[in-house]
């Protein structure tokens, strides 16, 4: 992008400069990046390629919400894996029965992940 706005053209739209602050604050304020992330994504991958960088900006964005759902997602699944994992080795075990009727009520998805992980390494909690 040039620095003098009247001069805007065809060359200004298309080429950005990694090195420039002005280009790269101008990506970062109309991507809703971190000018870090604007700058490593002008330097590593698209270049001065304006719409590469364009293409790869507009992906849809997750809110904070919906990336806070995702990693309970991945949690539950983590979990369920290591269920799986301790029915298989130790069927009716009393600890892990003591896990499984315990989760949610007085243990969350981390502490039981935590207990199935070690109840699976070494037999025992």
């Amino acid at each position: 992008m040039v620095d003098d706005k009247g001069k805007i053209g065809r060359q200004g739209r298309a080429r950005e400069a990694a090195n420039q602050d002005y280009d790269v604050s101008d990506i970062a304020d109309r991507f809703d990046l971190s000018p870090i992330k604007a700058r490593a994504l002008m330097k590593l991958f698209y270049g001065n390629d304006y719409a590469a960088l364009k293409r790869a900006t507009q992906k849809p964005k997750m809110t904070a919400d919906a990336e806070l759902v995702s990693l309970e997602e991945a949690l539950r699944e983590k979990v369920r894996r290591e269920l799986e994992i301790a029915r298989a080795k130790y069927g009716e075990h009393f600890e892990l029965l003591c896990i499984e009727g315990s989760r949610g009520d007085t243990i969350d998805d981390r502490k039981a992940l935590q207990l199935l992980r070690s109840l699976n390494r070494t037999g025992s909690m």
